[in-house]
């Protein structure tokens, strides 16, 4: 409705070139046929000489290079919706969310070439085939008020330049709602103030969460999105003010949204309000997530990092206690955060890159996120008390494990038997090699105070980590002596 408007709108006001090229991205209606489109209130035809150059069509990702803030040119992508955004991605790989979404209206100007004295790395300064777009004032993408972009040729410049241009004018011709608010679309959504380094909130925003986004408009009465935040971007979101982003605040309705080189801190007035807030984009994301939140008993994380171990050819020995690669289990971790479809992530991505040890250490890095312990802090004084009498009294400590294990909640109880099963597969397949040095006990080491939520800084040597890893081994053993009976079918 808001495309169909801003097309009215510019054609009312003789903006013909900017009618056509609306009409070029697809905006086809009945009642709004072609020719009336492309003709000035007064009939006469149009020559659209300024519409030569094809505009891109909308949602078509372009490559091109950024200029950084280091001088230094970036291979980034550029899009457009018809609904009045631009939006700046780091991949043409079509699950990727944007790095920055830009409304229309937040763009000042246009131009082509560039002020800056750059070239391009074949020393040409002409700025041939660069454009830039500044945005007004108060307005940043990517930490900048204007960005610097390098097409591939003057052709693809020159389309661009007169796309953002010509769509520019029509916003301003009609001041359009981008985006009606509907609150189905949204998982949760409230008036939320984003505080400032002093400590002062700014003015209350509606915020919303949907899919991957935190997106924000105006208000409720008048739902103009203003812009967004890519969640996966987000390494966490924690009660209240880190210590030192902002000033004294009595508020206790403080939350932080902290990523590698940011923390925005929001204010929802109440710590009732703020509780939800956290656990709502918590969940929006894998890691993070309440156990719950998932669709499946077993998160799919789960089934999917142990299905690509069990399936793999690498060697499976040490294959939990030998680390992974940092950088791609940071890798991995984000790109199931951005991944909406949430499911097959390892499958779609380059899976020959990752060893075995990467997507174990992906998987332990789930449950070290999981809000709550595993094994449900409640529980903790019942299992190791159980595990304290194993030796002088086994049947009842057999007995009161199992009596635990049988009620676990749903999601706990069946991810508990996936975990039981994965490290049973692991066994059985070492089993025939000579000195293989990946036991039960190994692996209880590992899983032990994670599946408790320990802080596994203490070291190796830390009793309490000691009895857990103990715990979940005699917990396995449980699960093992009972898994022909009722309810321990894995």
């Amino acid at each position: 409705e808001a495309a169909r408007r801003l097309c009215e709108a510019a054609r009312d006001a003789g903006q013909d070139a900017q009618v056509e090229l609306l009409i070029h991205n697809g905006l086809e209606w009945a009642g709004l046929d072609r020719d009336t489109k492309t003709r000035t209130p007064n009939g006469a035809d149009v020559s659209n000489a300024d519409a030569a150059v094809a505009p891109p069509p909308p949602d078509v990702r372009v490559q091109f290079r950024l200029l950084s803030k280091a001088m230094t040119w970036e291979t980034r992508w550029l899009a457009h919706d018809v609904l009045g955004l631009v939006r700046i991605y780091h991949t043409d790989d079509a699950a990727a969310d944007a790095l920055a979404s830009i409304p229309l209206e937040h763009i000042a100007s246009v131009s082509a070439g560039t002020t800056l004295n750059v070239d391009d790395d074949g020393g040409n300064a002409d700025g041939n085939s660069m454009f830039e777009f500044t945005l007004v004032d108060g307005r940043t993408a990517l930490g900048r008020n204007t960005l610097t972009w390098q097409a591939d040729c003057a052709a693809t410049q020159k389309a661009w330049v007169q796309l953002l241009q010509a769509s520019i004018a029509s916003t301003r011709v009609l001041s359009p709602v981008a985006y009606t608010f509907n609150v189905d679309d949204f998982k949760h959504y409230g008036m939320l103030a984003r505080v400032g380094a002093n400590g002062v909130p700014q003015k209350s925003r509606l915020y919303a969460v949907h899919g991957r986004q935190l997106r924000y408009f105006t208000s409720l009465e008048d739902p103009t999105e203003i812009g967004c935040i890519e969640l996966f971007t987000v390494r966490s979101v924690v009660p209240g003010a880190i210590t030192g982003t902002v000033g004294v605040s009595l508020s206790p309705g403080l939350f932080s949204l902290v990523s590698v080189d940011a923390i925005v801190v929001l204010d929802a007035d109440t710590e009732t309000a703020m509780h939800a807030w956290v656990s709502a984009l918590r969940n929006a994301l894998v890691f993070g997530a309440a156990l719950e939140s998932f669709e499946t008993l077993v998160p799919f994380i789960v089934e999917e990092c142990c299905n690509f171990i069990e399936g793999s050819t690498q060697k499976l020995d040490e294959v939990y206690t030998v680390g992974g690669n940092q950088d791609n289990i940071d890798a991995l971790k984000d790109m199931y955060n951005r991944n909406e479809e949430t499911m097959n992530v390892l499958a779609k991505a380059s899976a020959l890159k990752y060893t075995v040890h990467d997507v174990a250490g992906l998987l332990q890095l789930f449950f070290m996120e999981l809000p709550e312990p595993f094994l449900p802090v409640t529980l903790h004084p019942v299992l190791l008390q159980a595990d304290s009498i194993w030796e002088s009294d086994p049947k009842d400590a057999r007995r009161r494990m199992a009596t635990v294990i049988d009620t676990l909640p749903g999601p706990i109880h069946d991810t508990l038997m996936r975990m039981y099963n994965h490290c049973t597969f692991i066994l059985e397949q070492l089993a025939a090699q000579p000195g293989a040095n990946t036991t039960m006990t190994s692996l209880a080491c590992v899983f032990g105070p994670l599946f408790f939520g320990a802080d596994v800084s203490a070291g190796d040597e830390d009793p309490v980590l000691t009895a857990e890893s103990t715990c979940l081994e005699h917990m396995f053993a449980v699960v093992q002596e009972n898994e022909a009976t009722a309810g321990y079918t894995p």
